[in-house]
């Protein structure tokens, strides 16, 4: 009822199970209704990482400069 037919859902979350890692949404029940899905692991967390270090650099670069 919350995914429209077609959408792209992005799962950030994480959750460890007995079986590794997961995601929050319920791949089975969104994967009938969605377009497309980020995986889990391995969908958001590179791509947050990255971000973080970007960051983390213009942060240096404004207290200490270029």
């Amino acid at each position: 009822d919350w995914i429209k037919p077609g959408a792209v859902v992005v799962d950030f979350g994480t959750t460890y199970t007995d079986d590794g890692l997961k995601g929050d949404c319920d791949q089975s029940g969104v994967a009938a209704v969605a377009g497309m899905m980020t995986p889990v692991p391995g969908g958001t967390g590179p791509m947050t990482n990255v971000m973080l270090m970007q960051n983390l650099l213009d942060a240096y670069r404004r207290q200490v400069g270029d």
